[in-house]
């Protein structure tokens, strides 16, 4: 149990040192740590890159750390191992003064830490099944002629920018697009709209009438730029508000210029395959 939770441990610092360990590295009040540069010693084995108040850190941690930042077009240096362990030494002392305060105790902490676990395994799940079925080459051609076919002819594919904003009920909805028709702009709307959690401001990039809805580009295709729909559109997710701020003819990406879109995709059927499999096979119940 004890190496279980020193692992987990262990697992969560390298995590954090991934991503922030500049943070506290670069702390005015921060001394550089010369312990990877000297010689071990009889109290230290050579695994340990350094010991807190009786706890360990493994060189591997750090190991780790330094193939994320390589990998990431960093050089393994003295200089990026000495900040590393820096900044794990200070996490360390943080983590051991939590600790003193009982910060780890409350529930939502320990939901956090168990969130973190759990998201951590599900990434290694995922990237296990990725490598042992990876995206071939070949397989990127029939998924690039397989959309091809879809977009239909070429000639008459367009692009279009739209601003969308959507509400629960079809009142607020006609009440909104009033206020548009009104000359107030459908952005504005958007931003006030109580269901937008997100808070922006409706604006969505280019996309392709296969992209979204059939109920929302059905109308889309039929707007000239600058026009809004006559009357709110109905869907599952709500009633919807659109107005067609440009369009443009598309121009088809070659295979080449797809590539990297396709794996991305193709990949990410994969795991989502990957998921239905072991659901059907879970035992859940929802109390």
């Amino acid at each position: 149990m004890k190496e279980h939770q020193q692992m987990f441990k262990n697992i969560l610092i390298l995590i954090l040192i991934i991503f922030n360990f500049n943070s506290l590295a670069n702390a005015e009040d921060t001394k550089p740590v010369e312990q990877i540069a000297a010689p071990t010693t009889k109290k230290t084995s050579n695994d340990i890159a350094a010991t807190v108040n009786g706890t360990t850190i493994p060189k591997s941690i750090i190991d780790e750390a330094v193939k994320a930042y390589v990998a990431q077009g960093q050089k393994d240096s003295l200089m990026l191992r000495q900040s590393i362990l820096d900044n794990l030494i200070n996490r360390q002392i943080l983590s051991q003064e939590a600790s003193k305060l009982n910060l780890d105790k409350s529930t939502a902490v320990k939901n956090q830490l168990e969130l973190l676990k759990t998201n951590f395994l599900a990434s290694l799940a995922l990237n296990n099944r990725m490598e042992k079925n990876p995206i071939k080459d070949s397989d990127l051609k029939p998924e690039y002629d397989r959309q091809l076919k879809m977009l239909g002819n070429a000639n008459d594919l367009y692009q279009y920018k739209i601003s969308h904003v959507v509400f629960p009920s079809e009142v607020e909805a006609k009440e909104a697009l009033d206020k548009i028709k009104k000359g107030e702009s459908i952005n504005q709307v958007a931003l006030q709209n109580s269901a937008n959690k997100n808070k922006d401001d409706g604006s969505l990039d280019w996309i392709l009438p296969n992209q979204i809805l059939p109920e929302i580009s059905n109308v889309m295709v039929n707007l000239s730029k600058g026009t809004v729909c006559a009357a709110p559109i109905f869907s599952n997710g709500g009633w919807h508000i659109i107005k067609v701020d440009d369009k443009r003819t598309y121009k088809i990406p070659t295979f080449e210029e797809s590539k990297n879109n396709i794996r991305a995709g193709l990949m990410q059927k994969k795991q989502a395959e990957y998921l239905i499999e072991l659901r059907k096979s879970a035992k859940i119940q929802i109390q």
